[in-house]
């Protein structure tokens, strides 16, 4: 509410200074306006009259009474403060003939500045706006109502209504996850890609490869290897915050060294895992594949606050698990691991939202593809167990509103959202 109140005295604030700037463009460029015309009608008469001083200021004199008459339809405060603006004017306009451009371009100088502060004016209402709708409605006054929303919110029109209770229990760290099975040659770039899977799962910073393919396109394999394990191990290509590598071709062969570094630690990626064990055994039994998907929405909703400064890399599962906080990056990786333990066959997705990154996930249910964005059910700021479901299974065509991605690297969805 505090940032809801800033932001709206800063719009009127911008908006006051905006409408004072428009003032004083308009009525000084309309009062120069009539003494230029007034000039161009004395024109002769003022070059005639430049050896006769006595003359000169006769002829200015009317120029700036016509001027005056001119003038009549501006607003002034008082015509005292009409006739000493309007004098003010000509005596810079016939007097400083050399920086008549200057002035000239002052005016345009306050036009364009008046244009800067409708648009931030414009700016700072679109931020009061979204910042009203998703305040919390505190007043008592609106209690009612707030109820009436929450309620709506986690109505049983979506599901099952789950009640999640305070976890003290300790996490168990399971350090026992398998890395899969090691090629056998490596020839080619899904062997390369799964070759550094088996490694990225053990998190090592450092480790070689003998790659027994054409060396001669080495480089090309080494990227396309990166998009494999991109595509069919993300979370574990998602918790490399950089990577580099050298290698040396041998002819017959190429030995590679990779260095990562890594979002996370093994230790908290064990933590991560067990966390998955703890939440999937808390869940109630008996659960159809759609109240599983559900169960895993509300559950990283109510227990997460979207927040890019967490204690912890926000893009890791570990800072939304463990800590209760982090980014769309976090929350997708989070529904993925919970999804696959449940068995639920689920995908993740990395395209952009309204022009920025973002990342969700796809949901198989009943053979068919639905998309399941927790990030935008989660409302900001965040009201604990308000849960939004606008982006929950839901088909393409919804999804394209306002979210982008390559759709060809993905299966096409239901045409019909879940319910």
């Amino acid at each position: 509410m505090a940032t809801l109140l800033l932001s709206a005295g800063l719009f009127l604030f911008v908006s006051y200074l905006c409408l004072i700037s428009f003032r004083r463009l308009s009525v000084q460029w309309r009062v120069r306006r009539r003494i230029r015309s007034a000039l161009r009608h004395n024109r002769l008469e003022i070059r005639l009259a430049k050896t006769r001083p006595d003359h000169l200021l006769q002829i200015y004199r009317h120029v700036y009474d016509s001027a005056l008459f001119e003038s009549r339809s501006i607003r002034f405060k008082s015509p005292a403060r009409r006739e000493q603006y309007i004098s003010d004017e000509l005596n810079r306009m016939i007097r400083h003939p050399l920086l008549s451009a200057f002035f000239s371009l002052m005016v345009l100088v306050k036009g364009l500045l008046a244009i800067l502060l409708l648009v931030m004016s414009f700016s700072i209402g679109a931020v009061m706006l979204d910042e009203f709708k998703t305040a919390p409605l505190a007043l008592p006054s609106l209690s009612q109502a707030e109820e009436v929303i929450d309620a709506f919110l986690v109505s049983d029109d979506h599901g099952p209504s789950f009640t999640f209770k305070n976890e003290t229990a300790a996490v168990s760290p399971l350090f026992q996850e398998s890395g899969g099975t090691y090629p056998e040659h490596v020839m080619n770039a899904k062997q390369l890609g799964q070759a550094m899977s088996y490694h990225m799962k053990a998190f090592e910073p450092r480790f070689q490869i003998t790659y027994q393919g054409n060396p001669q396109d080495f480089e090309q394999t080494f990227k396309r290897a990166v998009s494999w394990t991109e595509r069919n191990d993300p979370y574990h290509a998602r918790t490399i915050e950089r990577y580099a590598y050298q290698y040396v071709d041998h002819g017959t062969h190429v030995e590679c060294e990779v260095t990562m570094k890594y979002r996370l630690t093994n230790e908290e990626n064990a933590l991560v895992n067990g966390k998955i064990k703890q939440i999937a055994k808390s869940m109630p039994k008996g659960l159809s594949d759609f109240e599983k998907v559900k169960y895993v929405n509300d559950y990283i909703v109510h227990h997460t606050a979207y927040n890019l400064k967490s204690k912890a890399s926000p893009y890791t599962p570990y800072s939304i698990l463990l800590n209760g906080e982090g980014v769309c990056e976090g929350y997708a990786l989070s529904s993925l691991l919970l999804l696959k333990e449940l068995g639920i066959e689920a995908q993740y997705i990395s395209g952009t939202a309204r022009g920025e990154l973002h990342a969700w996930n796809l949901v198989k249910l009943d053979g068919k593809w639905y998309h399941l964005d927790t990030t935008w059910n989660d409302p900001i700021p965040d009201r604990g167990n308000v849960i939004g479901y606008d982006y929950f299974l839901i088909p393409d065509e919804r999804m394209k509103k306002d979210h982008k991605w390559n759709e060809a690297d993905f299966p096409k969805t239901a045409e019909a959202a879940y319910l």
